[in-house]
């Protein structure tokens, strides 16, 4: 969780352009992965995370299409290639906002990289779920009364 990067952010460090479903750009994705096969492995190899980002090309409408079959938060599309109008349909209709990005598969994965090696706290939900987890499970009053010995 707070290695997560919001869309909107992981857009605007990226120069990308949020094609769709903007209103879900402060989800939180978790995980990256890159789709550069064909649809049935890319399927296969997209169910083992949730909660991801899929970096493939603007023009594998295939790999895009797999990718919107399981639990993804946001599409990266490289080349700077506008997705089909069923692609565009489908994220839409999933709520799943898609990034343009004019530069290829490779740097966007060497860019994604340098974006999930810093820390970033300043976002509104993993600050709330850092709250939630101190109060869970940590006793901040007992805490303070084996300071003050």
């Amino acid at each position: 969780m707070l290695s997560s990067v919001s869309i909107k952010e992981m857009s605007k460090l990226l120069g990308g352009q949020i094609i769709c479903a903007e209103d879900k750009v402060n989800e939180l994705v978790e995980t990256f992965m890159v789709g550069a096969m064909g649809q049935e492995q890319a399927l296969k190899f997209f169910r083992r995370k949730a909660n991801k980002a899929v970096i493939t090309g603007g023009d594998r409408a295939d790999v895009q299409l797999a990718a919107l079959e399981t639990p993804t938060k946001c599409l990266i599309l490289t080349g700077n290639f506008q997705p089909s109008t069923i692609v565009l349909g489908r994220a839409e209709e999933l709520g799943v906002p898609m990034i343009l990005v004019n530069f290829d598969t490779l740097t966007a994965v060497e860019k994604v990289g340098e974006i999930i090696g810093r820390v970033r706290l300043h976002e509104v939900k993993k600050i709330d779920k850092i709250v939630e987890v101190v109060r869970e499970h940590i006793d901040i009053n007992r805490l303070l009364e084996i300071s003050k010995k």
